[in-house]
């Protein structure tokens, strides 16, 4: 296959991460005014019903958009195109029974989890986002359809979309009721809420979008192999993602009770984990544009393997983790740099100066873990495009349970108490990018450059570091804080960015895979 003469695998990562910055600044116009609106601990209470909502959502819907796509991709690469609106049907119908147990069961058991949260004052904010897994189990079968198809358009449009519903509905409504003189509990279900209108204007958007795909007759036989695949393909990666969520979710009701048991009340146990939040909304930043080249792999990988076209399924695999690796260093490396800077400029006038200065200090920590939740983001959608779905469960469940164990040891610790939570989160991605990384070279036959995807980008990543942290010491008696950070940010940005050029991180054929055959590359080769 000539890589230069289609639509390159990252065309549509490109299109999805476009979509990301917009959703990100978004993102930033919630968290930034929400973070003054809530402070620590109206922070503490939007996070547990997070957490929460994150866990029944990917047990309704996280194998979803993977599991049709890489159906939807082969049945495309057939020329089968009836058969991919049949799983198109029959996944909307099956999985929609999933998000409304989901619902249910979030709705009505809402006094007892904030209760086992260790939280008394969440259950308005539970209830509030309840309705999002209803809405996103339908969302999660259109994305993953038009995926299949390597139509990322309507997924990046979606996102954009569920980001300005939370932001303006969100915000609103949060602002609303703390003038009204409400509880901190019910300011924060106002502020989560927008995310079940986001998502309700993404069902709409979807409905819309999808209103041409004619609902064709299905036979039973038809019926029961297409679910039969998709539970099989879906099951694995859903119970992968949900020990993710399921132990976010026993992460914050560990730390919070073990705190309280520690000697610390309920409001300052809920402070001390508000500074982690702060710092763990940041340690996930580059997870989204991470998550948006993993999304483009696996269709294209899955029409790679099918096809036995080793070369290119070599070729997808190492470029996707040669540019994950190299985003995730650089913006690993630089928030450990400018973590006092980064955390005054976003949370200042949410928090008091103890809260920021302890947010930084977990976020240097957490720093550490970036780079290895982006391979483990990567090599989970490997080794899922390659028919090794299981091998991901078993890693994510070893690192999780690391967690979870490192979690009661620490943080109990008088001496390392809330800093235990941040490295227990550290070990728990060394450990699953490890195990996933072992099982590539064990079970595929995909080569990884190590050079090229590790050793690399880490020297760039260093080099922004040495950067920003000299700009950043010279600078700050000089500027504030704030000013500092971004002018320090802005050297070693220039800095890292001559590493790639020099070290020749981003090659041509990386061009190609992003862009296809533009008219650039056509310049370049006449040159």
């Amino acid at each position: 296959m000539n890589l230069s003469k289609r639509r390159g695998l990252f065309h549509g990562a490109a299109v999805l991460a476009a979509a990301g910055i917009v959703v990100k600044v978004l993102g930033a116009c919630y968290k930034i005014p929400l973070g003054v609106i809530l402070g620590p601990v109206g922070m503490t209470n939007f996070s547990i019903a997070y957490n929460i909502y994150s866990l029944l959502f990917v047990i309704a819907t996280a194998g979803v958009p993977i599991a049709v796509s890489k159906m939807v991709a082969e049945s495309a690469a057939r020329g089968e195109r009836k058969s991919a609106q049949k799983i198109f049907f029959i996944s909307k119908r099956f999985f929609l029974v999933f998000g409304a147990l989901g619902f249910v069961t979030m709705f009505l058991a809402a006094e007892g989890l904030s209760g086992a949260m260790g939280s008394s004052d969440s259950a308005a904010a539970i209830r509030a986002i309840s309705p999002s897994v209803l809405f996103v189990a339908l969302v999660a079968v259109s994305r993953g359809y038009f995926q299949g198809h390597s139509d990322m358009y309507p997924t990046a449009v979606s996102e954009v979309i569920e980001a300005l519903g939370k932001v303006v509905f969100g915000l609103l409504a949060a602002i609303f009721l703390k003038r009204l003189g409400y509880s901190s509990g019910m300011v924060s279900a106002g502020a989560v809420l927008g995310v079940s209108v986001g998502s309700l204007f993404s069902v709409i958007y979807f409905k819309i979008r999808t209103r041409d795909i004619k609902c064709i007759g299905i036979s039973s036989v038809e019926l029961r192999e297409v679910m039969k695949k998709l539970l099989a393909l879906s099951v694995p990666i859903t119970i992968g993602a949900a020990v993710v969520s399921l132990t976010a979710v026993i992460d914050s009701a560990l730390v919070l009770n073990i705190l309280q048991r520690g000697g610390e009340d309920e409001y300052h146990a809920k402070w001390l984990f508000g500074a982690y939040t702060y710092a763990s909304t940041l340690f996930s930043l580059p997870s989204f544009f991470i998550s948006t080249i993993a999304s483009a792999l696996v269709p294209s990988l899955s029409r790679a393997a099918k096809h036995r076209r080793v070369k290119e399924a070599s070729l997808l695999s190492n470029s996707a983790l040669r540019l994950s690796v190299l985003i995730s260093s650089v913006i690993a490396f630089g928030m450990a740099a400018l973590s006092d800077g980064i955390v005054s400029i976003l949370f200042s006038y949410g928090a008091d100066s103890g809260c920021l200065a302890l947010s930084a200090r977990l976020l240097r920590i957490m720093c550490i873990g970036i780079i290895p939740l982006s391979v483990v983001t990567v090599t989970n959608a490997i080794l899922q495009a390659l028919g090794h779905a299981n091998l991901p469960v078993v890693a994510i469940a070893s690192g999780g349970t690391a967690k979870l164990i490192l979690n009661y040891l620490l943080i109990k610790s008088p001496e390392i108490g809330i800093n235990g939570a941040a490295i227990s989160t550290v070990v728990c991605y060394v450990l699953t990018a490890l195990i996933n990384t072992i099982n590539i070279k064990k079970y595929s036959y995909i080569g990884v450059e190590t050079a090229k995807v590790f050793l690399k980008p880490l020297v760039v990543g260093v080099a922004f570091f040495l950067t920003a942290s000299y700009t950043y010491f010279k600078t700050k008696p000089v500027f504030k804080v704030q000013f500092s950070a971004i002018f320090a940010a802005f050297a070693g940005g220039i800095v890292a960015l001559i590493g790639i050029l020099v070290l020749k991180i981003v090659e041509k054929d990386d061009g190609k895979l992003i862009f296809g055959d533009a008219d650039i590359f056509k310049f370049i080769d006449n040159d």
